[in-house]
């Protein structure tokens, strides 16, 4: 279960790579996560093979929330967007990563709306206070 302090990544993947956008977002949120003693899940859409799922554990990851599919369907923001809204309905973290991309951009927007929370994009940096506020800068 997350803690409001835990910190998500939603990954984007290329076939069975990760792309970089992630790969930076996880060392973010792994080195925010560290400072607040928070724990750092991430979200992958579509297949999670092994050799990605070794990675994303070297970048820091706790936790790894794998919603099946082809990667055709990992590229359907609407898709992606249904799944994450569902799994915030179970858990909350305090702040949900995503790539500035346009896949990235797509699922945030759309999260937002239907949940009536924040969302912040093309930011250069975003983290959390000690006292749980999150700061963006663009």
């Amino acid at each position: 279960m997350a803690d409001a302090r835990d910190i998500w990544v939603v990954a984007e993947v290329d076939g069975e790579r990760l792309k970089e956008v992630t790969t930076e977002a996880l060392c973010d949120a792994r080195e925010q996560a560290d400072r607040l003693g928070a724990l750092v899940t991430v979200l992958v859409f579509g297949p999670a093979a092994e050799p990605m799922v070794s990675h994303l554990g070297n970048y820091g990851a706790d936790r790894l929330l794998v919603a099946p599919g082809s990667a055709e369907q990992a590229r359907s923001a609407e898709r992606c967007a249904a799944v994450l809204g569902r799994a915030l309905e179970r858990e909350t973290p305090r702040l949900v990563l995503f790539g500035a991309t346009v896949l990235g951009r797509d699922i945030a927007c759309r999260v937002a709306a239907v949940r009536n929370l924040a969302v912040a994009n093309d930011c250069n940096w975003v983290r959390l206070s000690p006292d749980g506020a999150v700061e963006a800068a663009r």
